[in-house]
């Protein structure tokens, strides 16, 4: 099965994330990466749209007020106040 991870803005105010078994475990295995590597290193994850193959975005069926999100930025923090 193909991975499926999405990233969709729903009517401007709701972050809906696609997963299945694929997609979840390799948003895992990015945010163990940053918990490992830490914050001076950060994800990019794209839509092949963008250049990238680690988001998906072929047969989302979107409705008028959903926006699929090209491009997420993963970074970690140690310290909420660094």
């Amino acid at each position: 099965m193909a991975k499926l991870l999405s990233f969709i803005l729903d009517d401007g105010e709701i972050v809906d994330i696609l997963v299945n078994e694929e997609g979840a475990e390799y948003l895992i295995n990015v945010l163990q990466n940053r918990i490992d590597y830490g914050k001076t290193e950060h994800d990019h994850l794209f839509t092949p749209e963008w250049g990238g193959d680690e988001l998906t975005s072929n047969n989302l069926n979107l409705d008028e007020r959903s926006k699929l999100i090209n491009l997420v930025n993963v970074r970690y923090f140690d310290d909420l106040n660094e």
